[in-house]
């Protein structure tokens, strides 16, 4: 005979196990509709994602993605900023799962870069280059980002290294 405790220890896990999985199948209905162009729909099912398991970092990045996606082209000003600030907030909820995440240093970067807070920006850039040596795009980007505090030979360097990594693919 299972004492209660037991009992009580296996439905928690059946739970568990169960919202794992229903994680996952929000994520790839909201990676579906990412594709699709339909970002909130996808930022909605992330967020069910993330409720069932608040652990899974991709729902936390892809999340992240599609509100930047979604803020693409608006022309407010304030709700380019909102949007942004909302992606990282995602993003660095992905890295304190996963810090080795280059994409999610990589976008932290972008979204920083385009509130024009160019150093930070490029410290996240060098994160991602860091863990990913032949990443092309966090190259690029970073090199932007050096133009945007006027530091012409980091980013002619690093447009160089992007250049190399374009021959050698």
């Amino acid at each position: 005979m299972l004492t209660i405790d037991t009992q009580v220890n296996f439905i928690q896990s059946l739970v568990k196990a169960v919202d794992q999985k229903g994680a996952q199948i929000f994520l790839r209905r909201a990676r579906t509709a990412i594709a699709a162009g339909n970002y909130a729909q996808a930022i909605m099912l992330l967020t069910k994602a993330i409720g069932l398991d608040p652990y899974l970092a991709a729902a936390y990045y892809n999340r992240g993605l599609a509100k930047a996606l979604q803020i693409n082209g608006v022309k407010n000003e304030g709700v380019r900023k909102g949007g942004n600030i909302s992606a990282i907030r995602d993003y660095q909820a992905a890295l304190s799962i996963n810090p080795k995440s280059a994409e999610a240093h990589y976008q932290i970067g972008l979204a920083t870069a385009i509130l024009e807070n160019y150093r930070e920006a490029i410290k996240f850039f060098t994160a991602a280059i860091e863990l990913y040596d032949d990443y092309l795009e966090a190259y690029m980007a970073r090199g932007y980002a050096m133009l945007g505090i006027y530091e012409e030979p980091g980013a002619q360097a690093d447009f160089a290294h992007a250049q190399g990594l374009l021959l050698w693919k």
